[in-house]
């Protein structure tokens, strides 16, 4: 007498579902395409809004420009300073200053700084999200001085950053939904796979009866019904054998006792 032995081995791969690989390859897939698409968004967008400080830039010196060149003209730095503080009311901008042709600060949105040299300015613009923009004002017999305005990048930042949290948390929760949209799909699929996969373990216990019982217009569906028609085929020839095996033993037996046994085919 002869015993098969089956062995299993000692380092077998561990079994990850279906159903978990389906829902983490969509929701890495949904996470890179969001990531990409969130991340190049942002870009373009703070790309664009310092494109438009940039013209912003412009036209505040176009705008102050023509007081300051009267201002140096006649010397009455007073009559610039309202404008001067106006301009910082704008939240882009933190100081404009005119100074004369030696460099002299005359006029600033800032007292602080009249008297002082324009060259001082320097370690004042040489600041993080801090910009500095001079413009020469010149006549016909020579330069008259120099209006500077210090542009500030720290509201552009900052709404970035609100915008950024906002579009993160939308974002968090569409990934969210999608792993939960995900999780169902996987879990409606691998359902009615598992239908037939217990169904097949039936089969290979010997009941013969055991369908799945899978409808639909599918590929799943398409697979349980070949496999119940598989079953069904199995079947039938396990009963035909089994008549034929009855039949050749009664036919054995009866020529033992002299008589043959024939069936209604003869």
């Amino acid at each position: 007498m002869s015993f098969a032995a089956t062995t299993k081995p000692c380092n077998a791969m561990p079994r990850f579902s279906l159903k978990f690989r389906i829902t983490v390859t969509m929701f890495l897939l949904q996470a890179a395409i969001l990531g990409a698409v969130l991340t190049q968004a942002l870009s373009n967008y703070l790309d664009g809004s310092r494109e438009q400080l940039q013209q912003q830039e412009i036209v505040s010196l176009d705008l102050i420009e023509g007081f300051a060149r009267t201002a140096l003209l006649t010397n009455q730095y007073d009559d610039i300073q309202p404008q001067l503080e106006q301009l910082t009311r704008n939240a882009f901008i933190e100081l404009v200053v005119l100074a004369d042709e030696w460099g002299i600060i005359v006029a600033s949105s800032e007292p602080g700084w009249v008297t002082k040299s324009l060259v001082e300015m320097k370690d004042y613009a040489n600041y993080p999200q801090r910009l500095w923009k001079e413009r020469i004002l010149e006549n016909a017999t020579g330069p008259l001085g120099t209006l500077g305005i210090a542009f500030s990048e720290a509201p552009l930042i900052a709404l970035h950053d609100r915008v950024q949290a906002l579009a993160v948390g939308w974002s968090a929760g569409g990934l969210i939904l999608i792993l939960l949209v995900s999780l169902l799909s996987a879990h409606v699929l691998t359902r009615r796979l598992e239908r037939i996969t217990q169904a097949a373990n039936a089969v290979a216990g010997g009941d013969l009866n055991a369908r799945s019982g899978i409808t639909g217009n599918d590929e799943i569906a398409e697979l349980g019904s070949v496999f119940d028609g598989m079953v069904s085929s199995i079947r039938i020839e396990r009963d035909r054998l089994a008549e034929r095996e009855q039949h050749l033993s009664l036919t054995l037996n009866s020529i033992g006792d002299g008589v043959i046994v024939t069936d209604a085919e003869g």
